[in-house]
């Protein structure tokens, strides 16, 4: 505990003596804890550490699931733009009226543009199938989901009972 931050909220002498008191149990709960489970000091850092270690593979993981799936999402949106509204961009490039026209097509010849845009700033020469895509995506959310039942039941598989170390 922090006696300062306590002191400034206006507690005392008796609340400083109290805490002392309290940490000096919390201390030895912590030591008992570790001699009855067999466990030294070393031991317990380490198997933090590999925690650690593991959570940060794993989320690491996950964030780069999480960006392929935002890539997948936006080429999705940007193909099922791209055929909704070919047809009205040809007839807009054919067209001899075109300030006419645009006035009542501007959305679709704007998500057209937008699509057309998003594939030349990806190199997307020849567009997957939306299955292909659909598939991926799936693949990809159960990865996420996975990811974090994965961490979970390694954090369980490190916990202390598993490690039977000399305490030192």
């Amino acid at each position: 505990m922090i006696f300062s931050k306590k002191k400034e909220q206006g507690k005392g002498v008796a609340y400083e003596q109290w805490a002392k008191i309290f940490n000096v149990k919390q201390t030895a709960n912590i030591v008992n804890f570790l001699i009855e489970n067999d466990i030294n000091y070393q031991t317990l850092e380490q198997q933090a550490q590999n925690s650690t270690e593991r959570f940060h593979e794993i989320s690491n993981q996950l964030k780069q699931k999480e960006k392929q799936i935002k890539k997948v999402l936006e080429l999705k949106t940007n193909i099922i733009y791209y055929a909704r509204t070919i047809d009205i961009y040809k007839q807009y490039q054919k067209t001899k009226d075109k300030q006419n026209f645009k006035k009542e097509h501007n959305k679709d010849i704007i998500k057209h543009k937008k699509a057309k845009t998003f594939f030349e700033k990806t190199n997307q020469k020849n567009l997957p199938k939306m299955k292909e895509l659909q598939q991926l995506y799936q693949h990809l959310l159960e990865k996420t989901t996975d990811l974090p039942i994965i961490y979970k039941s390694k954090k369980g598989n490190a916990g202390v009972s598993n490690s039977k170390a000399k305490h030192g």
